[in-house]
C-alpha cells in the first residue's frame, strides 16, 4: 500500500550522487541542498512535529490531509512537510494559510545527514505517511527519544512508538517486526475520496442511452490491445473510457485514436467512442457513472475512487494490494477477451451489477467509517505529546 522511496532518499552514495548531478543539472539546487539535510525549520515559536511524506501522490495527499488535521488540533507547534517528489499544485493548494509551517524536499538517509536534519528540526515527533520508514532516521529517533508514527506502511523492523497498519493483513505482519503499539487497521485515504458525486457526468457523455465502461491502465499496449477488441466487439451506444487521468494520454487523443476527456466540451460523446482519460479531475465523476471498471494497473487511489463509484470492479491479477476483506468482492481477469465476456454479462443482468456495486460502496464505506476512527486515535495520539 505504501511506495517505495524514490531514487537517492536512501543510503547509497552512488544513488545519491547520481540524483544529485540529475538535479543540479536542471536547476534544482533547492532539491540537492534538501537531501543533504540543509533544511530550515518554520519560523514562529513552538515545538515542531516533522511529517514526513514519500515520493507517491498518495503519500503527499494523506501528509497534507494530516498537516491540517494536527494544525486544528494542536495550536502551539510548528510543522514542517517534507517530501520526495513535489506535487505544486497539490501541495500550495491544500496548505495555503496554514500559520507555523514549512514545506519542501526531505532529506536522504545517509547517516550524517540524518544527524544534521534532527539538529537543525529538532523535532518533537516525526511522522512517516505511506512510505518505508528510513531505517538510520528511524534508529537516531530512538536514541534522542524523539516521537514517532507511521501510517499505512508496509511492515520493516525498524522501531517505532507507533504503527497504524492499512489492513488486519498488515497488522499480523507488524505484530512480528515491532514492539511499539500496532493500532486498529484502515486506509487513511479513503477519508480523501470523493465518495459522493453528482452523476450528471454519465447522462450528459452519454446521452441517457448504453453503458459506460473504463478501463484503468498506464501502458499503451494494454490500452491498444483493448480499444481494438472493444471495436471488435460490436456495441455501438456505449463509451470506452481508457486510461489513468495522466496527460501522456493526449497524444493519443491528438492522434485521432479516440476523444479526448480533457478537451471535453461537456457535450454528448458520439455514440460507441472511445475516451481517452487524460485529466485526472474528471475520475471521480467517471467511477460515479461507470456500469463496470477495469483496474490494470491502479494507485491506491484509484482503486478506492473505482470502490466507491458503485459500479462492478475488476481487476488484473497481481493490480491490487493485497487484502483478504476485499477478495471476494472483485473478480480478477488476466485477458482482454474475459473482461469483454464478464462485460457482456454485466449489461444483460442489471440485477446482478447492481448488487455487485452496491456490496463494493458497503465495503468503502466501512473501511471510510475506521479510517475516521484510526484518524481520531492519531490526533489524540500527537495531543498528548
Amino acid at each position: 500500500m505504501n511506495d517505495r522511496s524514490t531514487p537517492g532518499y536512501g543510503t547509497g552514495l552512488w544513488e545519491i550522487g547520481r540524483e544529485d548531478l540529475r538535479d543540479s543539472l536542471r536547476g534544482r539546487s533547492v532539491r540537492v541542498y534538501a537531501r543533504h539535510g540543509l533544511l530550515k525549520p518554520p519560523s514562529g515559536s513552538g515545538k515542531l512535529i516533522w511529517v514526513k511524506a514519500g515520493g507517491s501522490r498518495e503519500s503527499v495527499l494523506v501528509a497534507t490531509d494530516l498537516l491540517h488535521a494536527i494544525r486544528s488540533k494542536r495550536l502551539d507547534v510548528r510543522l514542517a512537510l517534507t517530501f520526495e517528489r513535489d506535487y505544486p499544485r497539490l501541495v500550495r493548494k491544500r496548505l495555503r494559510g496554514i500559520a507555523k509551517a514549512g514545506l519542501g524536499y526531505g532529506p536522504c538517509d545517509a547517516s550524517r545527514v540524518v544527524q544534521r536534519v534532527l539538529d537543525r528540526l529538532e523535532p518533537l515527533g516525526v511522522i512517516i505517511v505511506r512510505h518505508a520508514p528510513p531505517n538510520n532516521l528511524m534508529r537516531a529517533i530512538k536514541k534522542r527519544g524523539i516521537h514517532s508514527v507511521a501510517i499505512n506502511v508496509e511492515p520493516s523492523h525498524v522501531p517505532l512508538e507507533t504503527v497504524y497498519p492499512v489492513s488486519r493483513d498488515q497488522v499480523a505482519a507488524w505484530r512480528k517486526e515491532s514492539e511499539g503499539v500496532i493500532a486498529a487497521p484502515a486506509d487513511l485515504l479513503t477519508l480523501l475520496v470523493e465518495a459522493q458525486v453528482d452523476p450528471t457526468f454519465r447522462s450528459v457523455a452519454t446521452g441517457g442511452e448504453g453503458n459506460v465502461w473504463w478501463f484503468q491502465t498506464r501502458r499503451w499496449s494494454q490500452a491498444m490491445e483493448m480499444i481494438q477488441a472493444w471495436r471488435s466487439w460490436g456495441v455501438p451506444e456505449d463509451l470506452l473510457f481508457v486510461g489513468n487521468g495522466d496527460a501522456q494520454w493526449r497524444s493519443a487523443a491528438a492522434r485521432g485514436l479516440g476523444a479526448s476527456l480533457y478537451l471535453w466540451d461537456r457535450k454528448r460523446f458520439s455514440a460507441g467512442s472511445v475516451v481517452f482519460v487524460d485529466d485526472r479531475k474528471w475520475l471521480p465523476a467517471l467511477t460515479a457513472s461507470c456500469d463496470a471498471t477495469y483496474l490494470a494497473s491502479p494507485t491506491d487511489l484509484e482503486f478506492w475512487q473505482a470502490v466507491a463509484g458503485g459500479g462492478v470492479v475488476s481487476a488484473a491479477p497481481g493490480a491490487l494490494f493485497d487484502r483478504s476483506d476485499a477478495a471476494g468482492l472483485i473478480d480478477r481477469v488476466p485477458t482482454v477477451g474475459e473482461l469483454l465476456g464478464r462485460w457482456r454479462y454485466y449489461a444483460r443482468d442489471v440485477v446482478a451489477r447492481r448488487r455487485r456495486g452496491d456490496a463494493l460502496r458497503r465495503f468503502f464505506w466501512e473501511e471510510r467509517r475506521r479510517a475516521a476512527d484510526v484518524a481520531d486515535d492519531l490526533l489524540n495520539r500527537i495531543y498528548e505529546w
